[in-house]
């Protein structure tokens, strides 16, 4: 990687640094108590300094989790559909049997659909992270005039105005901003 040059605006070398370097040291890693699952029981969780989260290179992935829930109380269905199947059997009751084995098909159809739903979020997310890393990579941080500069005719930017230069190369909605299709453009019309 080459080193960075000096600041634009104020001239100085000592206090400009890579964005992914800035975005690194400003990361812990701490355990966090979690009281509804028992006592001793910590989870590990990263935290961002505010220098940290206005450099990242993309916001944290949404949705993947919403279609977990979804799998999870599928996967419920399925089980009470076995059981509607399986009392069917038992009574020798076809409707009953009919009617559990018709929940259980649905039940395994929607959890099918919730992971591969799932694996696509996460498969997106990640090609369009890569497309505002590219972007993201090539900024400096001037710790004196807290700007971002990047690569080629360089001028100084307010951290919010980077992050939608990197944002928007990676094609994620920006806070605040309502995009009827859930992205912004891919361009953005900068005044």
């Amino acid at each position: 990687m080459n080193p960075p040059p000096p600041c634009p605006n104020c001239g100085l070398l000592d206090q400009v640094a890579h964005v992914p370097a800035v975005h690194r040291a400003g990361l812990r890693q701490v355990q966090v108590h979690v009281p509804d699952s028992g006592p001793g029981y910590y989870e590990l969780r990263t935290v961002a300094t505010p220098l940290a989260a206005a450099l990242s290179p993309a916001p944290a992935p949404v949705g993947a989790d919403d279609v977990l829930g979804l799998a999870l109380l599928t996967f419920l269905l399925c089980l009470g559909g076995l059981v509607i199947v399986v009392s069917g059997i038992v009574a020798h009751s076809v409707k009953t049997w009919a009617c559990g084995l018709s929940a259980f098909g649905a039940a395994i159809a929607v959890l099918v659909l919730a992971v591969r739903s799932r694996r696509r979020i996460a498969r997106d997310h990640e090609e369009r992270r890569a497309c505002s890393e590219r972007v993201w990579q090539q900024g400096w941080y001037c710790a004196r005039c807290g700007t971002v500069h990047t690569a080629g005719p360089s001028r100084a930017m307010a951290l919010e105005e980077f992050r939608q230069l990197v944002w928007g190369a990676g094609s994620f909605a920006l806070p605040g901003v309502f995009h009827p299709q859930g992205r912004p453009p891919v361009r953005m019309n900068r005044p």
